[in-house]
């Protein structure tokens, strides 16, 4: 796979990751759910690619392109006011391009030309891809404590997460503007990713960029709480909840969704 320099574009084949079936665990307590695999399309759909994957699960079948036609974006460039940086709230709407090169801290003074030329985007937080779930008739629950991951695979639902690509759990947070004056946080090398599945030990992922496909426990809370923005994609609410392969650990705290679908 080519790429261009670290936080750019990630140039990548048409083609598209197989789905697979999950097998029973030979691993104790795990709950695993057979969500299908698939590449994202663009250099920066990782969101949309993701909820593909989901909405795949729950049997509402989409492809990429029809999501990124519904993700609602803005497609002004990031722009300094004041000494201060401007630019769409990515927790409502994708800034920006969604075919460019991602915005890291310090590439708006490193590549001045990219705003230029309509060449930086960014990423859309769990708010953002919730309405897109919504929009294609499934539930979707917004959380933002990771207790909510393993709740959401509790009860069959597919959560969506934001972390940093390449399986980091540490990288460079910083924040912007939205134009009504809201701080926007930000984190290096933004990228959402499917979790499958997990134990005491593990969490098993679908990667749309094909990098990842498990992370040591500890490591993936430490990620996740860098941004601490996910989204639990259930069925339609005509469907029957979709059956979980798992063995349930003992109580757990549910400090459980600040946003829902209705």
């Amino acid at each position: 796979m080519l790429s261009r320099p670290m936080f750019g574009v990630y140039v990548l084949g048409g083609r598209e990751f197989a789905a697979y079936s999950a097998s029973a665990s030979e691993e104790a307590d795990r709950v695993q759910l057979a969500v299908p695999r698939f590449r994202q399309q663009l250099s920066l759909s990782c969101e949309m690619a993701s909820l593909r994957m989901a909405a795949h699960f729950q049997k509402v079948l989409h492809s990429e392109a029809d999501l990124v036609r519904i993700l609602p974006r803005d497609p002004a460039q990031p722009r300094m006011v004041d000494k201060k940086l401007v630019w769409a709230d990515a927790n409502r709407v994708f800034p920006g391009n969604i075919r460019g090169w991602q915005l890291y801290h310090g590439g708006m003074s490193q590549y001045p030309r990219r705003a230029k030329s309509n060449g930086w985007g960014y990423g859309v937080y769990a708010p953002g891809i919730a309405e897109v779930a919504t929009k294609i008739g499934l539930r979707a629950e917004v959380f933002d404590e990771v207790d909510g991951v393993y709740t959401a695979l509790d009860r069959g639902q597919v959560p969506i997460v934001i972390v940093p690509c390449r399986g980091k759990s540490t990288t460079r947070k910083w924040q912007w503007y939205s134009p009504q004056g809201e701080v926007v946080p930000a984190i290096n090398s933004q990228h959402a990713i499917v979790v499958t599945g997990y134990n005491d030990r593990r969490v098993w992922v679908n990667d749309p960029l094909g990098q990842v496909s498990a992370y040591d426990r500890v490591v993936f809370e430490r990620a996740f709480a860098l941004l601490a923005s996910g989204v639990a994609i259930g069925p339609p609410k005509t469907s029957l909840p979709a059956r979980v392969k798992r063995i349930v650990f003992g109580p757990r705290s549910l400090n459980w969704p600040f946003w829902k679908s209705e």
